[in-house]
């Protein structure tokens, strides 16, 4: 994680690039870069693997100014990639990368007033868009691409003319590559500026945390699943800050507000509800021994590819795997044990074991907050000559709790 270049108080970071590895702040101090300045808009390039660093307010001779350059930095040198045509200076603008199309779009922001246009940066030029729609002239707004629907997301900002007409608002909005599209949930955050968006890939979903009601700041968490905001109930509240996705913790991490010469510790978005899987009891086999049971993938809320593998079969023959929500233990003889209550089975999907004596079955995770801390159980039979059970053997128990 990388965060570049703020103001601290009254004094001014020069070229101050800080990295997080997950443990510890290490401060770099290049020898070239952009001038110190705020209210930049920063974002990550997977493609070009280069964070993207553009515009903001800097400092002049007497006065403060607005910028329109672009920076890259490639975890070792910076380089300018500020090109001709360009959008215009201004501070309080958002970004995003857009990871199916390898652009970063650029949206609103400031200059003399609140800006409506939509640029794209593909590394080596601007394009200016020229959709049908678009959201309100805005500043203080937030970006993230949606990779799961491949679309960029909008939501909040100070909207309007720099006057009385001027106000927070809590739009939803969705970039498709071509044009803007207004979504209009049932439940949404309220209006708010300055808060922290961010993707997280993990779970499938956009997380919106805090900014400020005009002044007031704010402490909710919410998520967007592409129809509906729902709000999480945090059980502690970082600062307001700026947010990002680890991949390699897959968590959303927010910094809090702030610069100098020291950096707190970033907050990590954990589940309340963990997705958790173990595996109890023990099996029955034949000739082929014992079937092994396993979970492919964690079973959170939306997880499409979540499914169960079964080992250890005889080859090319048919298993069946039994789920359901209550478990209980009755023993049926030749060291065999039910573990799942019959009268709670809610699937009972048949494989054929390949050459390898391996079947996997899907299992896709619905994306429904309401499925958060459900328990499943599931056991697979097996046909195996020489099993206890008229050829018939068993495996242990795999238990599942549905979470994030």
């Amino acid at each position: 994680m990388i965060e570049f270049s703020r103001l601290a108080g009254s004094r001014w970071d020069i070229n101050n690039v800080w990295e997080w590895d997950g443990t510890t702040w290490t401060r770099k101090a290049p020898a070239i870069g952009p001038a110190p300045r705020y209210q930049n808009a920063v974002v990550y390039d997977a493609a070009r693997q280069a964070v993207v660093a553009i515009g903001g307010v800097g400092r002049g001779a007497s006065s403060y100014l607005l910028l329109a350059d672009v920076w890259e930095w490639d975890g070792k040198i910076w380089t300018d990639r500020s090109p001709p045509p360009a959008p215009h200076p201004r501070a309080s603008s958002a970004v995003a990368f857009d990871d199916a199309r390898g652009r970063v779009v650029l949206y609103g922001g400031f200059v003399n007033g609140n800006l409506a246009d939509t640029w794209e940066w593909n590394g080596l030029s601007w394009d200016m868009r020229q959709p049908q729609h678009s959201p309100p002239p805005v500043r203080y707004h937030a970006l993230a691409y949606d990779s799961e629907r491949k679309c960029v997301v909008l939501f909040g900002g100070r909207a309007g003319a720099p006057s009385a007409t001027e106000k927070v608002i809590a739009e939803t909005w969705e970039w498709n590559g071509s044009d803007w599209v207004q979504r209009n949930p049932v439940s949404s955050p309220s209006a708010r500026q300055e808060h922290a968006l961010a993707y997280d890939a993990a779970r499938r979903w956009v997380v919106l945390f805090g900014g400020y009601d005009t002044k007031v700041p704010l402490s909710d968490t919410w998520t967007w699943d592409g129809t509906n905001w729902t709000e999480l109930k945090a059980t502690s509240t970082p600062p307001c800050g700026i947010a990002t996705y680890d991949g390699l913790r897959q968590h959303v991490v927010l910094v809090a507000m702030g610069g100098g010469d020291t950096r707190t510790d970033p907050w990590l978005l954990t589940a309340a509800t963990r997705a958790r899987f173990v595996t109890t009891g023990t099996g029955c086999g034949g000739a082929s021994g014992v079937p092994r049971i396993a979970a492919f993938g964690r079973p959170w809320i939306g997880n499409a590819s979540f499914g169960i593998d079964l080992l250890s079969l005889r080859a090319f023959s048919p298993a069946m795997l039994v789920v359901g929500s209550h478990t209980c233990s009755v023993p049926l003889g030749g060291g065999c044990t039910l573990y799942v209550d019959p009268g709670s089975w809610i699937m009972n999907p048949v494989a054929l074991a390949n050459a390898s004596g391996f079947a996997h079955l899907p299992m896709a995770i619905p994306a429904e907050r309401r499925l958060l801390g459900m328990k499943l159980y599931a056991q697979a039979a097996a046909y195996d000559p020489g099993a206890p059970l008229k050829d018939v053997a068993l495996s242990a128990r795999l238990e599942l709790t549905i979470g994030e």
